[in-house]
C-alpha cells in the first residue's frame, strides 16, 4: 500500500545563502552535523555547538493524541542510499506503530552532507483516521478565533524542536501572515523565554541563526498547502511540524516526488514566463489601494464623476503628451461585480464602469491589462449551486472553483478583452475564511495548480497578493506565477517601503518581489479617500520598486507626475532597467534585529547586483541604506555580493569621480542615511585589458541601475577589443564613439568631453566638439547634438530641448529640498506644445525635475590615470559615465552614447508596442549597439556633420586621437 509522504527539509547556511541558493554558497563549509540515537531523539549542531534539540514525537489517531511514552518504537534503522535528484545521503528510519491500531509511521530523518541540507520525511505507510485534534469543536460559520487557533495545530510532530537557551545566543526569524509572511514576522531571540510564534495556516518558514550569521532553515519541501508549523506553547515550548490541524482523514496515497521532480525544472520555465510578464518588463500605471484613482475618478466640468473607462483613457492621453511610455494597465477591484460580504460574484467588467466594454479600453489605449481579482463568494454565478456551470466548494460565506475546466474558461475569455496579468489578491481572506481548505488535504494544492496551469498553458501570468507563505512555496511548482506583493498596500502603512526581508523568501522561490503602487510627487490632492495624505520620500518610493525586480507602478494624478523621476527607472520605450537579483537586507542587519547585542545597521542596508554573463561572468553590485540611527561600516564580507565584486570600485549615486577602493580593507562607511536622504552606491570590479590598460565598467549613472540586464545582454573582451553589446528597441538610436588616448595625463580630454575637476566628462547636451566649444548646428539637439528636430512652422529648434513653441515662456528655475544636499532643481514650464519634446536625464538626484518632458537614456565616458579622489568630494552634476578607465600607458576606449528617436504618432506607437508585446519580447524590434574599448589603429578623419545619413561617421581631432560615430 502506498503511502502519504511529508517532507520538511532543513538548510544549513548564512542567513541570505540559506534563503537563495545553498548548494552554490555554503556546501560542507559550516561543518554541520545531526545526531541520532536509536530511542528516537536528535540534534542538530554547527561548529560544535548545539542549534536544535529534539522533544516531541507524537502523531493524532481516533482523536488520541500518541507520543514516545505511548507509542511502540518499532525499529530503528541506519544506511545510506542515493535519490535520483538530489544525490547520496545516510539515513535514520524510526518506524513506530500506533498501539491497539496497528497504523505504522515511518520517521525518516536523510543527511545529504556535504550539500548543506538535510529532509525530516514521515510517511503513513497506512494512512489514519481522527486525526483533526478533539480539542476541535465542529467547524463554526464564520470562523472563529477558536476555529483557527484548533486549526493551526497539527496532527503530527515531526520534527519538533525545543525552544530553549542553548550555549550560545540564538536569534530567529518567522515569517508568518500575508504578503509572502511579512505582515506577521516575528524576530527576536530564541530561548526559553521566546513568545508565541506564527504558526498554523499563517505559519511559514523559521530560520534560527547565531551572531556569525550560521542559520539553520526549516520549511515543508512539498505538499506546501497542507503541512504547518506549530509552536505549541510560549514563552518557550516546542515548535512542530506535521499536516495542518483541521485535517481528520489521511489516506494511503502517495504523491511523493513529484515536488522534487520539478525542483530543478520549474526556474528556466519561470524565467521564461518572467520576461513575457508585461508588468515586469515595462513601467506601468497602477489603480490599486493609495492609488490616485482608486475607487475615484476624474471630475468633469459641470462637477459631475467621469466614468473609469474616460478616466483611464484620459490617463493614457496625458502620459503620451508627456512621452511617460506606460506599457500596459492595472485595473484594481472597482471593475467587476461583487456579491455577499463584497465577495467576487461575477469576474466581468460592470457596464457603469466601462460602458463600451472593457476591450475598448484596451483598443483605445493600445495597453494590455494586469485584472485584479479577490476571494470567491457564496453567491458567484459560476457555481453550479447558482445556476452557473462550474462545480464549486460553496460555504456559508466563501465559494472556491474545484472544476478542472473553470480556469481556462475564466482565462480564455479573459484573454479577449486584453488581460495578461491575472492579479490573485485576498489569499490570505480566501484560504483563512474557507474551511474546506483547512480540512480537505488536497484541495489547496488541486486549487492552486489547476488556477497556475490554465495561465501557463494560456500564456498569462499571474501575481500572488496578500499571499500566505503555503502559497509562495506552493508556486514555486508553477511557473506562470511570475511574482509576489513584499509590501502592505501603499498609503496603509507609512513605511511600506521595508521589503528587505520579506523580499528574501520571494527571490530564494525564483519569484518577484512586488512592491505596491506610489506617488511620485508629495501633494496629490483631491482624492476624498486621501484628504490629507502626502508622500515624504517619492524618490525612495521609486528606488525600491526599481530594485525590487517587481512591477513599478506610480498611480498619480492626471498632471502630477514626476516624469524624469520615473525615467530613472526604464528606458525611452519603458523597458524597466532593473538589477538581475532583487534587493535584499544584508545577513547584519537581520542578526542586530534579532539578537540587539550583536554587531550591525540600526536600520535598513541592502543589496543587489547584477550579473551579465558573456566571454565570463561580470557582476555590479549596488547598495542602498536607509533609517540607519547611527554609522555603519560595511564590508564585503557583509554584502552577499558574488566573489567577483571582492576587490572593486564604489561610487555614489551620480557621482562615479567620487570612486574608491572597496574590500574588506577598505570598507565603506554609512552615515547619515536616513529615508529623505537615503545613501545608494554602485559596485563594479576592475579588469584588466590589453598593454595593462584598467577598465571598470560603471554604465548609465543617471538610472537607478547603471548596468542592467534590460539594457546590457552582453559583455565581451576580444582580441583588440572590449564591447558591451547593448539592446535597444527600434525607436533608439544606437551611436559608437571610438576614443584613442595615447598620453592620457596630458591634461586633454577627447572630442565630445571636456575637463571637469581633473576628470574628462561628456559634453551637456547642447554642445559638442573639442572642449565642448561648439553649440549644435542649426536643426540639431541634444547629446552630441545626435538629435535632429522636425519642427512645426511655430516652433524653432533649440539646442537643448528640440522643438518648443515660439511662444513658449521660457523655463525658470527654483532651488527645492533635494536627497544629497536638500536641493532639488526644480524645472517649471507651462505646457509644451509638441508632445515629441525631448530633454536629457539629469545626472543625479539633485536634478530631478518634474514637468512635461520625456527623458533619453545617456552614456558617456570618465577616464582618469590611477586612482581616484575618495568620497566626499568632486562634482556631481554632469552626466557620466559608462567607463571608466585607468593607465599610464596609451590605451583605446569605444563607448556608445544612446540618444532616443521618439514617434510622434500616438498610433504608430501603440499599434507597434501592443502588437509586439503580445508575441512576446523576443519578437520586439531591436537594434544592438555596442560599446568597445578598442585598442586598434587609429581611423581616418571627417566632419560630424558629413554624412548625416551614415551609420559610421570618422571624426579625427588630430594627431593620436580619433573618434568613430
Amino acid at each position: 500500500m502506498a503511502a502519504l509522504h511529508l517532507s520538511v527539509a532543513v538548510f544549513l547556511c548564512h542567513i541570505y545563502f540559506c534563503m537563495t541558493a545553498p548548494k552554490e554558497h555554503a556546501s560542507g563549509k559550516l561543518d554541520f552535523r545531526v545526531k541520532t540515537s536509536s530511542d528516537g531523539q536528535y540534534r542538530l549542531s554547527i561548529k560544535n555547538v548545539t542549534f536544535l534539540t529534539s522533544q516531541r514525537f507524537f502523531v493524532i489517531s481516533n482523536g488520541t493524541t500518541y507520543e514516545r511514552t505511548n507509542l511502540t518504537l518499532n525499529t530503528t534503522e541506519r544506511g545510506s542510499s542515493t535519490d535520483k535528484l538530489l544525490g547520496r545521503y545516510t539515513f535514520t528510519k524510526f518506524t513506530f506503530i500506533v498501539p491497539d491500531l496497528g497504523n505504522k509511521v515511518e520517521a525518516w530523518i536523510k543527511d545529504f552532507t556535504p550539500k548543506p541540507f538535510i529532509t525530516f520525511e514521515m510517511l503513513y505507510v497506512d494512512g489514519m483516521n481522527g486525526t483533526r485534534s478533539v480539542d476541535c469543536p465542529p467547524v463554526p460559520y464564520p470562523p472563529t478565533g477558536t476555529f483557527l487557533r484548533c486549526f493551526n495545530q497539527t496532527s503530527a510532530g515531526f520534527p519538533s524542536f525545543q525552544v530553549q537557551n542553548t550555549s550560545t545566543t540564538l536569534g530567529y526569524l518567522n515569517l508568518g501572515g500575508k504578503m509572502v509572511g511579512d505582515f506577521d514576522k516575528q524576530i527576536g531571540v530564541f530561548d526559553s523565554n521566546t513568545p508565541k510564534m506564527t504558526d498554523g495556516i499563517k505559519g511559514g518558514p523559521l530560520a534560527v541563526f547565531d551572531s556569525d550569521g550560521n542559520t539553520v532553515l526549516i520549511s515543508p519541501s512539498d505538499n506546501f498547502m497542507a503541512i504547518s508549523m506549530w509552536h505549541d506553547q510560549s514563552p518557550g515550548g516546542t515548535v512542530n511540524w506535521g499536516v495542518m490541524g483541521g485535517v481528520d482523514q489521511i489516506p494511503a496515497f502517495s504523491e511523493y516526488g513529484r515536488f522534487l521532480e520539478l525542483l530543478y525544472k520549474t526556474k528556466e520555465r519561470r524565467k521564461h514566463y518572467q520576461s513575457q510578464d508585461v508588468s515586469l518588463s515595462y513601467l506601468g500605471y497602477w489603480t490599486d489601494n493609495g492609488a490616485y484613482y482608486y475607487y475615484h475618478t476624474e471630475a468633469n466640468a459641470d462637477g459631475t464623476n467621469k466614468t473609469f473607462q474616460n478616466t483611464l483613457i484620459d490617463v493614457q492621453t496625458y502620459s503620451e503628451s508627456v512621452n511617460l511610455p506606460y506599457g500596459y494597465m492595472q485595473i484594481d477591484s472597482w471593475w467587476y461585480y461583487k456579491g455577499f460580504q463584497n465577495s467576487v460574484k461575477t469576474w466581468e467588467a460592470r457596464q457603469d464602469i466601462f460602458p463600451n466594454g472593457i476591450s475598448f479600453l484596451n483598443k483605445k489605449t493600445g495597453l494590455p491589462l494586469v485584472a485584479h481579482n479577490r476571494y470567491w463568494g457564496r453567491d458567484t454565478t459560476y457555481a453550479k449551486q447558482n445556476n452557473g456551470n462550474f462545480t464549486f466548494v460553496v460555504e456559508p460565506i466563501l465559494a472556491l472553483p474545484d472544476d478542472e475546466s473553470f480556469w481556462p474558461t475564466l482565462f480564455r475569455n479573459s484573454k479577449s478583452w486584453g488581460l495578461s496579468v491575472y492579479e490573485q489578491d485576498w489569499l490570505d481572506i480566501q484560504t483563512l475564511g474557507l474551511a474546506a481548505l483547512q480540512t480537505d488535504l488536497f484541495l489547496g494544492e488541486r486549487w492552486m495548480r489547476s488556477m497556475g496551469e490554465a495561465a501557463e498553458q494560456l500564456n498569462l501570468t499571474i501575481q500572488l497578493c496578500m499571499s500566505l507563505p503555503r502559497h509562495a512555496l506552493m508556486s514555486y511548482t508553477l511557473p506562470a506565477i511570475t511574482q509576489a506583493r513584499v509590501s502592505q498596500d501603499y498609503h496603509l502603512e507609512p513605511e511600506q517601503w521595508r521589503i528587505g526581508m520579506s523580499s528574501i523568501l520571494a527571490s530564494a522561490l525564483n519569484l518577484a518581489p512586488s512592491k505596491d503602487t506610489f506617488w511620485t510627487t508629495e501633494k496629490q490632492p483631491g482624492n476624498p479617500l486621501y484628504p490629507d495624505t502626502r508622500e515624504p520620500y517619492p524618490l525612495l518610493e521609486a528606488l525600491v520598486a526599481t530594485l525590487s525586480t517587481g512591477p513599478v507602478g506610480p498611480g498619480d494624478k492626471i498632471n502630477d507626475t514626476d516624469v524624469l523621476l520615473m525615467m530613472m527607472s526604464c528606458d525611452g520605450n519603458g523597458r524597466l532597467l532593473k538589477p538581475s537579483h532583487p534587493a535584499t537586507a544584508i545577513d547584519k542587519q537581520i542578526i542586530k534585529a534579532a539578537i540587539p547585542s550583536s554587531s550591525g545597521p540600526d536600520g535598513e542596508v541592502w543589496t543587489s547586483y547584477t550579473t551579465i554573463v558573456s566571454d565570463r561572468r561580470r557582476d555590479f553590485g549596488i547598495l542602498m541604506a536607509a533609517n540607519l540611527s547611527s554609522p555603519y561600516t560595511v564590508k564585503f564580507s557583509d554584502t552577499g555580493f558574488p566573489d567577483s565584486l571582492k576587490s572593486s570600485l564604489v561610487f555614489p549615486f551620480g557621482s562615479p569621480e567620487m570612486r574608491q577602493q572597496f574590500d574588506d580593507d577598505h570598507p565603506l562607511v554609512l552615515s547619515n542615511c536616513t529615508q529623505d536622504m537615503f545613501c545608494l552606491y554602485y559596485f563594479s570590479a576592475p579588469e584588466t585589458g590589453l598593454n595593462g590598460t584598467s577598465i571598470t565598467i560603471f554604465g548609465e549613472t543617471v538610472k537607478w541601475v547603471p548596468i542592467s540586464p534590460g539594457r546590457v545582454t552582453d559583455i565581451v573582451h576580444a582580441e583588440i577589443n572590449m564591447r558591451l553589446q547593448n539592446v535597444q528597441h527600434a525607436k533608439e538610436l544606437s551611436q559608437i564613439l571610438h576614443v584613442f588616448m595615447p598620453e592620457f595625463n596630458r591634461g586633454e580630454c577627447c572630442t565630445n568631453f571636456h575637463l571637469i575637476n581633473g576628470t574628462c566628462t561628456a559634453c551637456p547636451p547642447g554642445t559638442y566638439g573639442d572642449n565642448c566649444s561648439t553649440a549644435c548646428p542649426n536643426q540639431h539637439y541634444g547629446e552630441n547634438c545626435g538629435l535632429k528636430c522636425n519642427c512645426r512652422p511655430d516652433e524653432e529648434c533649440h539646442t537643448l530641448h528640440g522643438c518648443r513653441s515660439i511662444t513658449t515662456t521660457p523655463i525658470s528655475q527654483t532651488t527645492t529640498k533635494s536627497y544629497l544636499d536638500k536641493e532639488k532643481t526644480s524645472l517649471s514650464t507651462t505646457e509644451m506644445s509638441d508632445p515629441s519634446l525631448r530633454s536629457s536625464v539629469p545626472a543625479n538626484i539633485e536634478n530631478i525635475t518634474k514637468g512635461n518632458t520625456r527623458s533619453t537614456p545617456k552614456v558617456s565616458i570618465l577616464s582618469t590615470t590611477g586612482t581616484g579622489p575618495t568620497l566626499g568630494g568632486g562634482d556631481s552634476s554632469t552626466t557620466r559615465v559608462i567607463i571608466i578607465t585607468g593607465s599610464v600607458l596609451s590605451l583605446f576606449l569605444i563607448i556608445i552614447i544612446v540618444n532616443q528617436i521618439h514617434e510622434k504618432l500616438k498610433k504608430r506607437r501603440t499599434e507597434k508596442v501592443y502588437s509586439n508585446r503580445n508575441q512576446g519580447s523576443s519578437n520586439m524590434i531591436e537594434e544592438k549597439a555596442n560599446v568597445e574599448i578598442n585598442e586598434s589603429s587609429m581611423l581616418g578623419y571627417t566632419s560630424r556633420y558629413d554624412k548625416v545619413k551614415s551609420q559610421s561617421l570618422v571624426v579625427q581631432r588630430g594627431k593620436g586621437d580619433t573618434c568613430t560615430l
